[in-house]
């Protein structure tokens, strides 16, 4: 089997809230992508992506912080109230014998703690993968 690294992949905000949080949407227009919106009860759900994803997870959850810094009033009483405000930070598994590493900055924690928010790290499996690529190769042998 080719070995398959572990890579970041990307980082999302997500946010639940009582208010309505399309108003973030307003504000951060095409700078942010919504992968999910939902409503469960009372509670509002909002899953965003950056438009373009950095790299590290250390830049994406710095711009995102940057974005939260420059809301204005209402909007920045919208995240302040919201109920949670996760930097979810997403890692593709991977079948090698060596670990992969991603530091975060003590200014990469400085500004999570300064928006309110919390981290959160995903690690996907790496099982989908290899999955996907039995089914891809199992396609073109017939």
């Amino acid at each position: 089997m080719k070995t398959i690294p572990a890579e970041f992949l990307n980082v999302d905000l997500d946010l639940k809230s009582a208010a309505d949080p399309g108003l973030l949407l307003e504000v951060w227009g095409n700078r942010v992508v919504p992968l999910h919106i939902d409503r469960i009860g009372r509670r509002h759900w909002l899953r965003l992506s950056l438009s373009g994803q950095p790299t590290s997870p250390g830049q994406a959850i710095l711009r995102f912080c940057d974005l939260v810094r420059a809301l204005p009033g209402d909007a920045r009483a919208l995240w302040q109230k919201a109920a949670s405000r996760e930097f979810d930070i997403g890692v593709q598994a991977g079948f090698e014998s060596r670990a992969a590493e991603w530091v975060l900055e003590p200014k990469v924690l400085k500004a999570v703690a300064e928006v309110r928010g919390r981290l959160r790290v995903t690690v996907y499996s790496p099982l989908a993968l290899v999955q996907e690529k039995e089914r891809r190769l199992g396609r073109k042998a017939r």
